[in-house]
């Protein structure tokens, strides 16, 4: 049996070209529940757990049915908390980073692979398809990579990361390394080099972090 809010779980592989539209955003989704698997599935959060008495506390992920509860006793628990974003703490992330349509310049914070791969297939995107669509608007979309280091891909041999940031150039991608973020509004975004940006959509590419372990009781 597996407890989850959530049906599915992201194809990370796969999450840059649905943002694109390459490829349908739900392609990117693994679903937890399927035939070829004997593996009963309980949309639902788990709010405390007796480890004595092997049970579970569980409310339901519905928004109609969020002041119930109900019991679910086990043999063996497995906890897996998952991940979530990394915001570094960077005040406003939460608030504005989910894609908002209003300029067509595009920032993208930090440059590791995740960052690199949606700035490239942004702007193969940019230079092939939308201006043969929306000519009218060459020129004007634009493509920016924030990294708080001193060079994209650090983890990577500096080859790979000199050869990623020439091709991102190349194909007009603006590479502003040691950027650091210290607060993100609807539309702007402030760095301690660069001063307040402007953006119209902002993504958020730096990795992620443990979720928080809390529960109401653990015995």
């Amino acid at each position: 049996m597996v407890i989850s809010p959530e049906a599915s779980a992201a194809i990370t592989l796969l999450l840059a070209s649905a943002a694109c539209g390459l490829c349908y955003s739900k392609l990117a989704q693994e679903p937890i529940r399927r035939k070829q698997l004997d593996v009963q599935y309980v949309k639902a959060c788990v709010q405390d757990i007796q480890f004595k008495e092997k049970t579970l506390f569980c409310q339901p992920a519905f928004d109609s049915l969020k002041d119930e509860q109900f019991k679910i006793f086990y043999d063996e628990v497995v906890i897996t908390l998952g991940c979530s974003t990394n915001t570094f703490n960077t005040p406003g992330v939460d608030e504005h980073v989910f894609m908002q349509r209003q300029l067509l310049h595009i920032a993208i914070v930090v440059g590791g692979p995740t960052g690199i791969e949606i700035a490239a297939e942004l702007t193969d995107l940019f230079v092939g398809d939308l201006m043969k669509l929306y000519q009218h608007l060459r020129g004007k979309a634009s493509v920016k990579v924030h990294d708080v280091a001193p060079n994209i891909l650090t983890p990577f041999d500096q080859k790979l990361s000199k050869y990623a940031q020439e091709s991102l150039q190349k194909h007009k991608a603006e590479i502003k390394v040691s950027s650091h973020i210290t607060n993100v509004t609807t539309d702007t975004i402030e760095t301690r080099k660069y001063g307040k940006i402007a953006y119209g959509i902002l993504i958020w590419a730096a990795g992620n972090t443990q979720r928080p372990f809390q529960t109401s009781s653990i015995l």
